[in-house]
């Protein structure tokens, strides 16, 4: 299934009541614990999307609903980056106390070393798990919302494969986009616009992962969301 990219970055605008939807989408996307309820919302339409849906706003009718989804996807989030997280912490610490060794005059050049070399370990580990967490994501909505599912490496993998072409495309695309909405937004009205882009990106990347992840499911259906 070809992307259609150009449909991704219009539908937002094609609701008529676009800017209120958006507006409370990024508003709650600024809070944390709240922005569940906006993570909630835009994994609504991935589902939608990855059923091969039309991508639509949804109506702010489902706070519980919402809310319980979006606290889903962070613990994927979790499940996925805790690992790369200790690590980080960890080469942080060790790094700090060799600096605080070398700095009273003591050896610590070697504790050095091993702290950087746990830093690189984990900003690597946490790039490759970034890179597969989308289509375990995909893999909970297509397996009835079970955590288990997230956990089938395997197979999650060889999807991200099957779809190799268009998945590598989409993570260029919310890159570059995401650089040039920062940039542009910084130059010409500084700080205003970029937040307000927020929930916006959102669910147009949203709609992207959908369609470059649906053939790797053959099309399946998708469980029914969940209310709360």
């Amino acid at each position: 299934m070809a992307l259609d990219i150009g449909k991704s970055f219009k539908f937002p605008l094609a609701d008529p009541n676009w800017v209120v939807k958006i507006l409370i989408g990024t508003v709650l996307s600024w809070i944390p614990i709240v922005n569940f309820f906006s993570i909630g919302n835009a994994y609504r339409i991935f589902k939608k999307v990855l059923d091969k849906g039309e991508p639509a706003l949804l109506e702010w009718d489902d706070w519980g609903g919402f809310f319980m989804d979006g606290l889903k996807v962070f613990v994927i989030y979790l499940i996925y980056m805790i690992v790369p997280i200790i690590l980080m912490f960890a080469g942080q610490g060790i790094i700090a106390s060799a600096m605080y060794k070398l700095a009273m005059g003591g050896s610590g050049g070697g504790i050095m070393v091993l702290g950087w070399l746990i830093y690189i370990v984990a900003i690597i580990l946490s790039i490759c798990l970034g890179i597969i967490m989308p289509m375990a994501v995909a893999y909970f909505a297509k397996n009835n919302e079970d955590f288990g599912a997230v956990f089938r490496f395997k197979e999650i993998i060889a999807s991200v494969f099957q779809v190799f072409g268009d998945y590598i495309l989409v993570i260029v695309i919310a890159v570059g986009v995401s650089i040039v909405f920062a940039v542009t937004f910084m130059i010409i009205i500084g700080f205003v616009l970029l937040p307000l882009s927020i929930f916006y990106l959102m669910v147009v990347f949203a709609s992207l992962y959908g369609q470059a992840f649906a053939p790797a499911f053959g099309g399946a259906p998708a469980s029914p969301a969940k209310k709360a």
